[in-house]
């Protein structure tokens, strides 16, 4: 493997590899919301000069009404210890 894509910088698709995974199936929008709502994520796109702070909530919303180009997506590193049970959903 290393040989043939890692050394050779050739992308490789995993199918599969999150079926089983509870965050497939429990990772609804209700759910989501009931679990981090108020939490604070950062949000960033490749336009963004900075990035920005959203609760989950109002970035829902944003998406909801979004029409941008390169709309904001969230990353957040921390998101583990904002939201611990999300965690092992996966």
């Amino acid at each position: 493997f290393y040989k043939e894509y890692e050394e050779t910088n050739t992308p490789v698709l995993i199918k599969g590899a999150s079926k089983t995974w509870p965050a497939v199936q429990q990772w609804t929008r209700d759910y989501l919301l009931s679990v981090a709502s108020e939490k604070r994520f950062r949000a960033t796109s490749g336009a963004a000069p900075l990035p920005a702070q959203f609760t989950l909530a109002d970035y829902l919303n944003y998406c909801d009404s979004s029409t941008e180009e390169a709309p904001l997506y969230l990353f957040d590193r921390t998101f583990a210890t904002k939201c611990p049970q999300l965690l092992h959903d996966f």
